[in-house]
């Protein structure tokens, strides 16, 4: 009878097993797939989860050149002198209806992040490149695709810095996010989401690979309180010295 009791928890367990799920999408990077999963109401994070997002992401991030190569001091990297100092989203006339519909969900997601986050940094909409300040460029169907691949879901947009590329963003010698920064939505191939457009807009603001609450398709994504926590600290704070904050609800 024990024998026959230990048999059918070993077969349980390893029904279970095979049924969980996971794996993320199919790339880690900014540059990589960018159709995550809708955006969720998840568990509040703990700080010690929001710590090792930012370290994720972040202020660990080594860079194309290596840990800071450029001379950049350790810690968090950002966009500067926010909230004071706005961040643009730059968005160029819409030509045909495909266009004039990521402007509206472009516009969208400047709306959702302000109501969540306007005590850390302000987004605004222009139509004329600012002659400086914190810039963010959206392209339109300009979205970053491996030579050769035809997995046009898979890299239905994404962020660089050179418009249309593949090459991801990176901080200064001073830790800002250095300019230029696009968000490349679309590729004529794909259906560009709500979803997507808000995901991709995280990068731009410092999120340089997923992480367990962004992007990965095993936890839903939560991350307003790790860019609260992002910008509510000063540039370079090292992530053990990091005080946590939390987004509006």
């Amino acid at each position: 009878m024990k024998k026959f009791q230990k048999l059918l928890i070993c077969i349980l367990f390893l029904a279970l097993s095979a049924c969980g799920g996971g794996g993320g999408d199919s790339g880690t990077s900014n540059s990589g797939s960018s159709s995550p999963p809708a955006i969720g109401q998840a568990s509040v994070l703990t700080d010690a989860q929001i710590i090792s997002a930012i370290k994720a992401t972040n202020s660990n991030w080594e860079g194309s050149n290596g840990h800071l190569s450029n001379g950049r001091p350790a810690g968090i990297w950002r966009w500067p002198n926010t909230p004071d100092q706005r961040i643009f989203v730059y968005l160029p006339a819409a030509s045909n209806s495909v266009e004039q519909e990521l402007v509206r969900k472009v516009n969208a997601a400047i709306s959702t992040y302000n109501s969540k986050l306007s005590a850390y940094f302000v987004l605004e909409a222009v139509t004329v490149i600012p002659a400086s300040g914190n810039v963010i460029r959206v392209g339109y169907n300009n979205s970053w695709i491996p030579p050769g691949s035809t997995d046009y879901n898979s890299y239905c947009a994404n962020v660089s810095d050179v418009a249309g590329s593949g090459s991801l963003i990176n901080p200064d010698s001073k830790n800002n996010i250095a300019n230029p920064v696009y968000v490349n939505l679309g590729n004529n191939r794909c259906d560009v989401t709500q979803e997507i457009v808000n995901h991709e807009f995280a990068h731009a603001l410092g999120f340089n690979v997923h992480f367990d609450f962004f992007g990965n398709t095993k936890s839903p994504d939560n991350f307003w309180d790790v860019l609260a926590t992002l910008y509510g600290n000063p540039q370079s704070t090292l992530a053990e010295n990091l005080v946590v904050k939390h987004a509006a609800k």
